[in-house]
Formats: C-alpha cells, sequence, structure tokens
C-alpha cells in the first residue's frame, strides 16, 4: 500500500498527522495557529518541504523592506501562508510524476 501523503497547511484533518486541535473563530473558521495543533502549531511538520524558519526570514526581510510591522501572530500567520505558497510552487514545478527528491516532469 503506497504511503499517504500530508494534505495543504490549511487542512482540518490530514491522513499521516492527525487532526487540528486550533481554536475557531465564532463563525467557525480556523486561526491556523494552535500551539499544539498537529497540523498548525509551531512544532508541525505537517505538509513541509519549505522550512518554516526560512519563510519567517523572508517574511521579515519582506516587511522590512517595505517598512511594515508585523504583530507577533500576523507574522506567524503571513509565515505560515508563504510557506504554503512556496511549498504549492515546488509542487507545481516538479510536475505530478516527482520523485521524493522533487524531480520529475517538471
Amino acid at each position: 500500500m503506497a504511503e499517504l501523503g500530508c494534505t495543504g497547511i490549511s487542512a482540518f484533518w490530514c491522513p499521516r498527522c492527525g487532526d487540528c486541535t486550533c481554536e475557531r473563530a465564532h463563525d467557525g473558521a480556523c486561526c491556523f495557529d494552535g500551539k499544539n495543533c498537529p497540523l498548525h502549531g509551531e512544532a508541525s511538520k505537517h505538509a513541509e518541504t519549505v522550512s518554516l524558519d526560512e519563510c519567517r526570514a523572508k517574511v521579515s526581510s519582506l516587511a522590512h523592506e517595505q517598512g511594515v510591522e508585523l504583530t507577533t501572530n500576523d507574522h506567524e500567520t503571513v509565515s505560515r501562508f508563504a510557506q504554503f505558497l512556496f511549498e504549492k510552487s515546488r509542487k507545481e514545478k516538479r510536475g505530478p510524476n516527482a520523485d521524493s527528491k522533487g524531480e520529475g516532469d517538471g
């Protein structure tokens, strides 16, 4: 049986990592920053092939260049979204038959 891959970073459930445990807003929307969430917590490796630290550094650099001050929560949210976008971009570049090293049709 083939190993199941992680779902996307905005998932509420993943076959490898489990259920999202982030708090929900009054309208039921996920905050995507639950401290101990197996999908979105700081220690989570869910759907990660792009380092979150690398994304944090890029977000800090871009915010500084643009003169934008981000709160700690905003910075974390933007960094995780950047990580999602970098991962999506890498997957699209690799193509549908990419191997584990990211080499494929692309």
